[in-house]
């Protein structure tokens, strides 16, 4: 987990940070600058993939496929003796 630390001091360490930054430019200037200790880098680093290299998906919309599987089940309901 990173440490809590103070917005202020670790912006005024970081040169490509401007404020206001968001939460993602400050990671970044943290996991780039090489002063910082490597393992707060590495968590860094971990915390900003999710948002730099999204993971792909595939969506299908099936129009009216619920519909049918529903009427057909409820036929088949019906028909039972």
């Amino acid at each position: 987990m990173i440490s809590a630390v103070d917005t202020d001091e670790v912006a005024s360490n970081f040169n490509n940070v401007t404020k206001p930054a968001t939460p993602l430019d400050l990671l970044k200037a943290v996991y780039r600058n090489p002063n910082q200790p490597i393992q707060r880098r590495i968590q860094a680093a971990i915390a900003c993939l999710p948002f730099e290299h999204p993971r792909l998906s595939i969506n299908a919309n099936v129009a009216g496929l619920g519909d049918r599987i529903d009427n057909e089940l409820l036929e088949r309901l019906e028909r039972k003796p």
